[in-house]
Order: structure tokens, then C-alpha cells, then sequence
């Protein structure tokens, strides 16, 4: 099943009811908001899909607060593929955490213009893939403030995750 979104409502709408094997297919444009995936997880043989209409011509956008954890996509269940979105004024981009959090793929995207981490993986995100991903400009306008860390890619207490051919530019001191 194929489900085509267009507003930042019908795209949480789309990431709260999607099913293994579902495609969520964004059209060009932009996205703003925080988005969560925790309800239904997909399967080995059947992810649930998350892509751009158009390479990166769908956007996802945030409103900076230069807060810890104040995420633009929040990840917390296992077998999701999420690619070839533009990711931008975020404070932690893409965020996945615990046991549920496994065997994801993050592909093809690109990430600039946030505060935090490009991509991190928290506390049992095990056995994912971020691959062929740019993550480039970090903002330093939230250094020192609230804790806030520069990385482009962050692993902490995850294990089994497959990283490689990312480009990571202009991130700060961490990279």
C-alpha cells in the first residue's frame, strides 16, 4: 500500500497508521514539525518505506530551540527505511533509541542546518544502516547552551550498526 502525503499532518497521520510493507511517499515540498514513528514496526521481509516523490525535494523542517532531544524524527520501532528526505533546522535530526529501534536503514538523505546530531543512535539502537548520507552546516549558534553537542553521527550504547560512504562536512568540533 502506497500512502501519498502532502501536509505535516497527513504525514504523522501516515508514520502512526503505517503497516510492513507500506510506502509513504512525500510530495515536493516542506514539512515543518516534529515527527515520531512508535506504533507499528515493519518486518525483515517487508519494511515500511519512507521516501521523497522526488529526491530530496521534500523537506523536513524543524524550529530550533537549542534544547537536548528536541528531535525532527524521532525513531522508536524496528524495520523502517527512511530516504532520500532533506532534513533541516533541527535540533537532533534523526533520532533513534532503544530495543525497539533496530534494523532500520537511513538512506540517501540530506541533513543541514541543525543544532545537536545529524543521525544518532541511543541506548540499544541496534543492527542499523546509515548509509550514503550527506550531513553537513552545523549551526553553531546553540554552542554552550543547554548541553547541546555538535556531531554528525553519534552511537551511544548501540551495537551492530553498519555505517559507511557518508559524507560528514562542517559539523563542529565532535564531527
Amino acid at each position: 500500500r502506497v500512502l501519498n502525503v502532502n501536509t505535516s499532518q497527513t504525514l504523522q497521520t501516515a508514520l502512526n497508521t503505517a503497516v510492513a510493507g507500506d510506502e509513504i511517499v512525500l510530495a515536493d515540498g516542506t514539512y515543518v514539525g516534529q515527527f515520531t514513528i512508535n506504533r507499528n514496526a515493519g518486518t525483515p521481509s517487508n519494511p515500511i518505506i519512507v521516501r521523497a516523490e522526488n529526491k530530496h525535494k521534500a523537506i523536513l523542517e524543524g524550529n530550533p530551540s537549542c534544547k537536548w532531544f528536541n528531535n525532527g524524527l524521532t525513531i522508536y520501532r524496528s524495520y523502517w527505511k527512511i530516504q532520500d528526505l532533506r532534513m533541516r533546522r533541527q535540533d537532533w535530526v534523526i533520532y533513534l533509541e532503544g530495543a525497539g529501534a533496530n534494523n532500520v536503514t537511513i538512506q540517501n538523505m540530506i541533513i543541514e542546518d541543525y543544532h545537536g546530531a545529524g543521525i544518532a543512535l541511543y541506548q540499544g539502537a541496534n543492527n542499523n544502516t546509515l548509509q550514503n548520507n550527506v550531513i553537513s552546516h552545523n549551526d553553531p549558534s546553540c554552542a554552550g547552551k543547554n548541553n547541546v553537542e555538535d556531531f554528525g553521527i553519534t552511537v551511544y550504547r548501540s551495537y551492530n550498526n553498519t555505517i559507511k560512504h557518508n559524507i560528514i562536512l562542517a559539523t563542529g568540533d565532535n564531527g
